[in-house]
Protein backbone atom coordinates (compact mmCIF):
# COMPACT_ATOMS: atom_id res chain seq x y z
CA UNK A 1 0.00 0.00 0.00
CA UNK A 2 0.97 3.47 -0.41
CA UNK A 3 1.47 5.35 2.54
CA UNK A 4 -1.83 7.47 1.48
CA UNK A 5 -3.80 4.05 1.50
CA UNK A 6 -4.64 1.86 4.03
CA UNK A 7 -6.66 -1.29 3.88
CA UNK A 8 -8.92 -2.85 6.11
CA UNK A 9 -9.32 -5.94 5.10
CA UNK A 10 -12.27 -8.77 5.45
CA UNK A 11 -14.64 -7.20 8.09
CA UNK A 12 -16.79 -8.38 10.14
CA UNK A 13 -19.79 -6.30 11.00
CA UNK A 14 -20.43 -8.21 13.88
CA UNK A 15 -21.96 -6.27 17.08
CA UNK A 16 -21.39 -7.08 20.73
CA UNK A 17 -22.59 -5.55 24.23
CA UNK A 18 -19.91 -2.84 25.56
CA UNK A 19 -22.13 -0.59 28.01
CA UNK A 20 -19.39 2.13 27.37
CA UNK A 21 -19.34 1.83 23.80
CA UNK A 22 -22.24 0.11 22.01
CA UNK A 23 -25.45 -0.29 24.75
CA UNK A 24 -28.08 0.50 22.26
CA UNK A 25 -27.16 -2.58 19.86
CA UNK A 26 -29.51 -5.72 19.51
CA UNK A 27 -28.38 -8.63 21.80
CA UNK A 28 -28.61 -11.22 19.31
CA UNK A 29 -26.58 -9.45 16.56
CA UNK A 30 -23.60 -11.69 17.56
CA UNK A 31 -24.51 -15.15 16.27
CA UNK A 32 -22.56 -16.64 13.42
CA UNK A 33 -25.02 -16.60 10.39
CA UNK A 34 -25.68 -12.90 11.34
CA UNK A 35 -22.12 -11.78 10.14
CA UNK A 36 -21.12 -9.70 6.85
CA UNK A 37 -17.27 -9.27 5.90
CA UNK A 38 -16.60 -6.69 3.21
CA UNK A 39 -12.92 -5.36 2.46
CA UNK A 40 -12.51 -1.82 3.06
CA UNK A 41 -9.24 -0.18 1.44
CA UNK A 42 -9.56 4.08 2.75
CA UNK A 43 -7.15 6.82 1.12
CA UNK A 44 -6.11 10.08 2.02
CA UNK A 45 -5.26 12.55 -0.11
CA UNK A 46 -2.95 14.67 2.23
CA UNK A 47 -1.20 13.03 5.45
CA UNK A 48 -3.29 15.62 7.28
CA UNK A 49 -6.62 13.40 7.04
CA UNK A 50 -7.13 11.43 9.23
CA UNK A 51 -8.80 8.17 9.27
CA UNK A 52 -11.08 8.61 11.89
CA UNK A 53 -11.63 5.38 13.71
CA UNK A 54 -11.29 4.70 17.35
CA UNK A 55 -11.09 1.32 18.16
CA UNK A 56 -11.13 -0.88 21.29
CA UNK A 57 -10.83 -4.61 22.05
CA UNK A 58 -12.83 -7.15 24.17
CA UNK A 59 -12.02 -7.72 27.91
CA UNK A 60 -15.04 -9.70 29.08
CA UNK A 61 -14.77 -12.23 26.89
CA UNK A 62 -11.62 -14.57 26.90
CA UNK A 63 -12.89 -16.62 23.74
CA UNK A 64 -13.15 -13.59 21.89
CA UNK A 65 -10.12 -10.95 21.88
CA UNK A 66 -11.56 -9.27 18.89
CA UNK A 67 -10.49 -5.40 18.10
CA UNK A 68 -13.74 -3.20 17.71
CA UNK A 69 -15.07 0.15 16.07
CA UNK A 70 -15.87 2.11 19.09
CA UNK A 71 -16.70 5.41 17.50
CA UNK A 72 -16.49 6.89 13.71
CA UNK A 73 -15.11 10.11 13.67
CA UNK A 74 -18.12 11.92 11.83
CA UNK A 75 -15.63 14.16 9.58
CA UNK A 76 -13.38 11.95 8.87
CA UNK A 77 -12.14 9.57 6.04
CA UNK A 78 -14.13 6.72 7.22
CA UNK A 79 -17.42 8.25 8.15
CA UNK A 80 -17.42 9.70 4.53
CA UNK A 81 -17.15 6.37 2.68
CA UNK A 82 -19.74 5.11 4.94
CA UNK A 83 -19.14 1.42 5.23
CA UNK A 84 -17.37 1.18 8.43
CA UNK A 85 -19.68 1.66 11.17
CA UNK A 86 -19.68 1.36 14.91
CA UNK A 87 -19.72 -2.07 16.54
CA UNK A 88 -17.63 -3.49 13.26
CA UNK A 89 -15.42 -5.52 14.22
CA UNK A 90 -11.92 -5.60 12.17
CA UNK A 91 -10.31 -8.94 11.32
CA UNK A 92 -7.29 -7.18 9.55
CA UNK A 93 -5.15 -4.30 8.29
Amino acid sequence: LSDSCHSLHPMEHEFYEDNEYLSSLPADADRAEDFEYEEVELCRVSSQEKLGLTVCYRTDDEEDTGIYVSEVDPNSIAAKDGRIREGDRILQI
